[in-house]
Parts: structure tokens; C-alpha cells; sequence
């Protein structure tokens, strides 16, 4: 178990980096709970948690109220045979989401401003989506398509100001939750 860790570096592709480079090595059972990866100097980490399964297994990777915003790429990277990555975002307010034909939902909280007008037809799914519930709450009028790339949702879905849609990650897309007409 890692608690209240921070950890910084020199430039490094990761702040965290998870690998099981030899055959039949295994890694699981990682607990990440509260834990940084932060801008050192005037350089920050591509990723905050690099996964790799090389030629062996990692899986069971357990993240709870981490925070990898000093990264520079993204909060999470992955290669190889990787197992389940049970992650809970940081509670509250994410960064907002500009509309885009396909939008990725940030690891950064739990719901989120969605700007723009362009419609939706696809939402990126991660491994670390899996369990993890995500509230769109939308600026302004835009369609989100249905059929939805990677999200399965009840129909095609006319947004106005304070509309919302709510997901949830299951183990290889997104489900609709709910959603609601808070004009």
C-alpha cells in the first residue's frame, strides 16, 4: 500500500512506473491511495502511473484519491497484458471537457463541465474507466449520437445549458446511468 505519498523526479517518463518484464512474473495487489506526482523544477513526468506487462502480468491495481496533475501527457499509461485497474477518481469538479466528435473524460474528478456545441458520437474508454461514474453536465446545446462509440446510452441525447448525462465504466465501455433536464 502506497498512502500519502508524493513523488517527485528529474524528468522521468513516470512518477509511478509498474513493470513485470520477465516471463511469468507477476505484479498485483498495488494499492495507490492518496498519492502525487508533481512538477519538479521546470520539468514535469510524462505519466503519473506507467503500467507495463511486458512478458509477465499486472493486474489488481488499486487507485483511490490520487492525483497526477503535475503530469505532462496523461495520468495513466499502459502496454502489454494488463489486469484490472480499479479506480475512484478524485471527488468534485474535473477539468472541463470541449465538445469534439469523440471526448475523453479526464481522470481528474467525478463531474464535469462539457463546453461546446460540436456533437458527440464517441467517448474514449480506458481500463482505469472500469466501476468509475462520471456526471457530464453540458454548458450549452449539442447532440451526443446514439449509437454512442464506446458508451451504450438510451437514445440520442439533445442537450441544453444544465442538461446532464451520467455514466458508468464497466470492463470495455461506458453505460448511461441517467440523465437529466436541469434547464
Amino acid at each position: 500500500i502506497m498512502k500519502d505519498v508524493a513523488k517527485q523526479g528529474l524528468g522521468s517518463n513516470a512518477g509511478w512506473y509498474l513493470e513485470a518484464n520477465f516471463a511469468g512474473s507477476t505484479i498485483s495487489n498495488i494499492y495507490f491511495n492518496d498519492c502525487r506526482s508533481f512538477l519538479t523544477g521546470s520539468t514535469n513526468h510524462l505519466y503519473g502511473l506507467l503500467i507495463a506487462g511486458t512478458t509477465g502480468y499486472v493486474g489488481d491495481i488499486f487507485i483511490e484519491g490520487t492525483n497526477f496533475s503535475g503530469t505532462s501527457t496523461a495520468w495513466f499509461s499502459k502496454s502489454g497484458t494488463i489486469g484490472p485497474i480499479h479506480f475512484i477518481p478524485p471527488n468534485g469538479q474535473g477539468t472541463a471537457i470541449n465538445t469534439a466528435t469523440t471526448i475523453a473524460i479526464p481522470p481528474d474528478g467525478s463531474y464535469f463541465q462539457v463546453i461546446g456545441s460540436t456533437a458527440i458520437t464517441g467517448v474514449s474508454w480506458n481500463p482505469w474507466d472500469n466501476g468509475r461514474r462520471a456526471k457530464l453536465i453540458f454548458a450549452a446545446g449539442t447532440t451526443v449520437g446514439s449509437p454512442l462509440s464506446n458508451a451504450k446510452i438510451g437514445g440520442t441525447f439533445s442537450t441544453l445549458a444544465n442538461y446532464s448525462l451520467t455514466l458508468t465504466g464497466t470492463t470495455s465501455a461506458w453505460n448511461e446511468d441517467s440523465r437529466s433536464l436541469n434547464a
